[in-house]
């Protein structure tokens, strides 16, 4: 199949199912580079299990939760 025919028939697929997509392709290439990919389980339909969602080191209120207490610490030993 030529790359040609494969993007028509990914443009038939629904938003979602594209989504996916991508998100297969980019955790393949990053197995195949031989990185770590961190993943979270389980935030996903039933009928997806087999796809991993990644969301990186921290979700977002995570990492600003760790931002504002390692500011809070830094701030402490500067000012006292």
């Amino acid at each position: 199949m030529e790359l040609t025919q494969i993007i028509s028939t990914v443009r038939e697929l629904s938003s979602t199912d594209r989504l996916l997509l991508l998100q297969f392709l980019v955790n393949d290439l990053v197995r195949e580079s031989g990185l770590t990919s961190l993943t979270i389980k389980g935030d996903y339909p039933e009928s997806n299990q087999n796809i991993p969602i990644s969301y990186g080191l921290h979700d977002s209120f995570e990492a600003a939760a760790i931002l504002a207490i390692a500011l809070a610490a830094k701030k402490a030993t500067v000012h006292g």
